[in-house]
């Protein structure tokens, strides 16, 4: 192969790296309010949100939100600690070379995915203006190098549920190429190398932040 050419392989796991770089971001979204630096209409940026206790008012959003919906906080938080398992599989099945189980993980990942989509969209209808569970998406500025080629994570740039689930339906069909390759997994096509990319520190910190925020703060338990 050579130098630039991306195999399936490479590209289901750029899609799946890029999911869970707009996951991890996505999850502090029930602690979090907007900031004083507008956003476009419903459009996020890197600086749109912060975390509740950085603001005098926050609390006082947060205990509101929780008195009026608990569930959907609870809801999106559980949804990330299932997303988080999915991929720590993913990578055991990295490690071990295992195709079959990668598949099985990557669609498992997908159907929950897509019900968590359902649930923003859900929440989106019975919240607005209010609300505060968005599609997750990368933000700009994350890149990574395969095969000499430097490139964007990318996961719904527009930010709209028609596009998310898009992106969902490609990485099946990926999925589905990717299992029918008989090669090794590329491990070493990706810089920083697949497994450190995969691995999810980042995401479960920020899965236990927004815990310890909710507990500590608000005397809310997940």
């Amino acid at each position: 192969m050579e130098q630039n050419e991306l195999s399936v392989s490479d590209e289901l796991f750029y899609k799946l790296i890029s999911l869970e770089s707009a996951l991890k971001t996505s999850v502090a979204q029930p602690i979090s309010i907007p900031s004083s630096i507008p956003s476009y209409g419903d459009k996020l940026h890197i600086y749109s949100l912060m975390y509740f206790d950085c603001e005098d008012r926050g609390e006082e959003i947060m205990e509101n939100r929780i008195k009026l919906y608990p569930n959907d906080i609870r809801n999106a938080i559980l949804y990330h600690e299932i997303f988080l398992e999915k991929f720590d599989k993913i990578k055991t099945g990295v490690l071990d070379n295992n195709r079959e189980n990668i598949g099985e993980e990557v669609e498992g990942l997908s159907v929950k995915l897509s019900d968590y989509l359902d649930l923003i969209k859900l929440h989106q209808v019975n919240t607005k203006p209010n609300h505060f569970l968005y599609f997750p998406t990368c933000m700009p500025g994350h890149f990574i190098v395969n095969r000499g080629l430097i490139r964007e994570l990318n996961f719904n740039y527009e930010q709209e549920e028609h596009s998310a689930r898009k992106e969902l339906r490609e990485m099946l069909e990926t999925k589905e190429l990717f299992k029918r390759n008989a090669v090794d997994i590329p491990t070493q096509a990706f810089s920083p190398p697949l497994l450190d990319l995969l691995t999810s520190e980042e995401y479960k910190f920020n899965i236990g932040i927004t815990r310890r925020l909710l507990k500590n703060k608000l005397n809310f338990s997940v």
